[in-house]
């Protein structure tokens, strides 16, 4: 399935049409038979046992302003009422969201009723600085301006630490104010005027993407750190850990480079979308470099103003998405080098990149963990009969946690730089950490099975995780997918007037691996019985996305684990911890693999065939012929060597030849890409992505804060 932008009904029937999938030919029934699971050794049943030192390991669960305040009048609100949220319009109180604002203790008594120790939640910049403007030159005139709304935010503080939970603050968490998130009238003219020499296709000229507004304005680092500025001097006191951003990455792709968040509109040209991402002049890096300086300011503005009221230091981090990727070729599909290709540039752009810039002013690392992503043509693929989908369209895989937290501690355990792994440092906390269930059938073990994860990653990796933050409390506005996602561990019945709040079973679960700080064999037992309980019966869940299309309301996908692949592999989705090998290699790996296919494992330390090698000589190329003409050849798929154009395989090949006599006289690769992009080079991401398929023997050279070159 490709993440079309189809109705609810157009997806169902194609999901239930198994006949489509051939595997009648392939000699498998299209019933689904529950096989046997396999038999746990003890070792894998063991408790996951988190210690009795709330110190050394706490648990949390997280909010965010605009998924859960009413009376917010920000740009998702107007970007809603446009109709770029499918699972909004149908839904009754919508616009009221939660009532976090005017009732907030209704979700911080059923957060404190877990037994957590940490609460996350949020301020919201344009709610306390309702005007301004981009182009302001003194940002002092943007300070705090609804000073009423902040002092009720040290309200809802003091509520949240008289239920007995430490506060963890977020001052950016998707939300650009709406004074600058439509640019106006002069910046669209001035976008407009730069872009005049090029067809109008190749860029999004009157959409976010490439106007300056935003993360893209050179204003916007300061104008932030205006706001920030009153946020710690008010409300310092009471934080017990600071997130300046939460996953940067995805907001400036998203908003940014996609169009798929505010302001739109949805962006349909692969070339403006990979433009978007790769060109540092504009789109998600020039985003990034600006949250980068904002971040860095902030940090020694909290530093010193501690010092200064001699408060206690609270640690200071960002909370990053983090996805376990594979290409799709792993499945056994010939679909050529592109994806791996792109998905080696994903795992540098949107896993190592931005972690790299601010290492050294990171108190903590946070990563935010949902799940997996098989990359196809540069987006997300589906594969409803091989993978079991969470109801926001992520691969399900508790492995994958240990995936991305033994990489991160590969590559950053050694770095002198990175202060969050140092003597002084907080180390890891998962940030945010949870499934979208309607049903209530998935999410039991979903947490278990993670939580199983993680434990290993602690134990057995010596990865330092100090807390674990669940998403969500209550059933929200999830971002572009609405309300239709159920993330809460308590539902909320949104026909009634009062949102009435009903408790999960996974809401007593949490609670009591909360207050026993372990999970058990038999609850692990349990929730996976129910799995396949419900899969010999072909029971079904709430999806609410495909790949990257929501859905107006959701369909009804099969549960799978302990079924038959198409390929005849049990479904396991479990955790499963694999033989220890040598530091640095994978830690952790499924149950089982498929035989046509490569290894589970779908971030691998070094890639030693020559494929890897091809791919990162292709992507280099590629952004050195996006930067010399604006044509970004990878995203109209001109890599696949069927389909090249006569220009761009002469330039593909002439580079071949190059590397290839290169690497005859023993030349290194870095080297070479350096010299492609021109005479400052891309250094930093080239060399990376080159070490990252293990071409070299040494790390990237660390970037210079706080101005950093990529390109020349």
């Amino acid at each position: 399935l490709r993440p079309l932008a189809l109705s609810a009904q157009a997806w169902q029937k194609a999901l239930d049409t198994d006949a489509e999938w051939g595997m009648a030919e392939a000699g498998i029934r299209l019933e689904h038979h529950i096989l046997e699971p396999r038999n746990l050794s003890s070792s894998e049943a063991a408790v996951a046992d988190f210690g009795d030192d709330p110190d050394s390991f706490w648990w949390g669960i997280a909010t965010a302003p605009a998924h859960q305040e009413d009376g917010l009048d920000d740009a998702w609100l107007r970007f809603a009422r446009e109709g770029n949220v499918r699972a909004w319009t149908n839904v009754p109180r919508a616009e009221e969201r939660l009532r976090a604002w005017s009732e907030p203790e209704t979700d911080i008594r059923l957060a404190a009723g877990l037994g957590v120790q940490v609460y996350r939640m949020g301020v919201d910049w344009g709610r306390l600085v309702p005007h301004c403007r981009l182009d302001e030159p003194d940002a002092r005139k943007c300070r705090i301006q609804n000073v009423a709304a902040l002092e009720r935010y040290e309200r809802i503080l003091r509520m949240a630490r008289g239920y007995g939970m430490k506060v963890m603050l977020t001052l950016f968490h998707h939300s650009f104010p709406l004074w600058g998130t439509w640019p106006s009238a002069d910046v669209l003219a001035a976008a407009n005027d730069r872009f005049t020499a090029r067809d109008p296709h190749w860029h999004p000229r009157s959409s976010g993407s490439g106007t300056g507004a935003m993360w893209q304005h050179p204003n916007a680092a300061s104008l932030f750190v205006a706001f920030g500025v009153d946020v710690v001097e008010r409300l310092g006191h009471l934080v017990d850990f600071w997130v300046i951003f939460n996953e940067p990455v995805i907001y400036t792709s998203l908003s940014h480079c996609m169009g798929m968040w505010p302001p739109g509109p949805p962006i349909t040209s692969m070339a403006v979308k990979v433009n978007c991402l790769t060109n540092p002049e504009t789109g998600s890096l020039k985003a990034q470099l600006n949250m980068v300086a904002a971040h860095r300011r902030l940090y020694g503005l909290i530093r010193a103003t501690e010092s200064r009221r001699g408060w206690r230091m609270a640690p200071v981090g960002v909370a990053h998405l983090l996805m376990d990727t594979r290409p799709y070729s792993n499945y056994g599909e010939q679909s050529g080098k592109l994806d791996e290709a792109t998905e080696l540039f994903l795992k540098l752009f949107a896993r190592y990149l931005f972690i790299d810039m601010l290492r050294d002013v990171l108190d903590f690392c946070g990563i935010n963990y949902y799940g997996e992503e098989v990359i196809q043509n540069f987006e997300p693929a589906t594969l409803p009969h091989e993978v079991e989908y969470s109801g926001n369209g992520r691969g399900i895989s508790a492995t994958g946690m240990v995936n991305v937290l033994a990489q991160f501690h590969s590559r950053y355990q050694d770095d002198d730089q990175a202060r969050f792994v140092g003597p002084s440092g907080y180390g890891y906390v998962i940030t945010e950490n949870g499934i979208a269930d309607g049903s209530d059938l998935l999410r039991p073990a979903y947490i278990i099975e993670h939580l199983a994860a993680l434990h290993h990653a602690r134990s057995v990796l010596g990865v330092p995780v100090r807390g674990y933050i669940h998403w969500t409390v209550t059933d929200n506005w999830e971002w572009a997918d609405g309300y239709c996602p159920k993330f809460g561990l308590v539902a909320v019945d949104r026909d009634s007037p009062s949102l009435k709040r009903h408790p999960r079973g996974s809401y007593d679960l949490y609670r009591t691996i909360v207050g026993s700080r372990r999970v058990t064999a038999s609850q692990r037992a349990a929730a996976w019985r129910t799995i396949t309980d419900q899969s010999s019966t072909n029971g079904t869940h709430d999806v609410c996305r495909i790949g990257m299309s929501t859905l107006d309301r959701p369909l009804q996908m099969r549960i799978l684990g302990g079924t038959p692949d198409p390929y005849g592999v049990v479904i396991d989705w479990r955790f499963n911890a694999a033989p220890q090998t040598a530091r640095g290699a994978e830690s952790a790996c499924p149950p089982s693999h498929r035989p046509v296919r490569m290894p589970h494992q779908a971030t691998r330390v070094t890639l030693e065939s020559a494929g890897a090698r091809r791919a990162s000589t292709l992507l280099a190329a590629a952004m050195a012929f996006s930067k010399t003409t604006g044509i970004d050849p990878v995203a109209h798929g001109l890599a696949r060597m069927a389909t090249l154009s006569t220009a761009w395989e002469g330039f593909v090949l002439e580079q071949q030849a190059r590397i290839d006599a290169m690497e005859a006289q023993q030349l290194q690769v870095s080297e070479y890409t350096q010299r492609l992009s021109g005479e400052n080079g891309t250094h930093f991401m080239l060399d990376a992505m080159a070490h990252w398929v293990g071409l070299l023997d040494y790390p990237p050279a660390p970037p210079q804060p706080p101005a950093v070159v990529f390109f020349s």
